[in-house]
């Protein structure tokens, strides 16, 4: 799991440079086998509203995080932080 966390952030990471908040839901398979999302949420404001109300579109409102990450790092354009999360849906 933290491999795979770490093999997106380096993408992502690479693609670095962007002045805008986006957020992006990907299908993974969670530990116990069951479908879950990664959600990416980089440049996000001060907190982690933008992942959670992803999380809350993807999954119809109901989730329970599985993993939760955040990365601080200098860039040309100043200051970044990338929220990542991977959510299983309770439907």
């Amino acid at each position: 799991m933290k491999k795979l966390t770490l093999a997106v952030l380096a993408i992502i990471i690479t693609l670095g440079g962007c002045a805008v908040t986006q957020e992006e839901a990907k299908k993974v398979t969670l530990p116990d086998g069951k479908q879950g999302y990664y959600i990416s949420c980089w440049m996000a404001a001060s907190d982690w509203t933008a992942c959670y109300e992803q999380a809350a579109k993807t999954c119809n409102g109901k989730y329970k995080i599985v993993d939760k990450n955040e990365t601080n790092f200098v860039t040309p354009y100043g200051s970044q932080i990338r929220r990542n999360m991977i959510v299983g849906c309770d439907n």
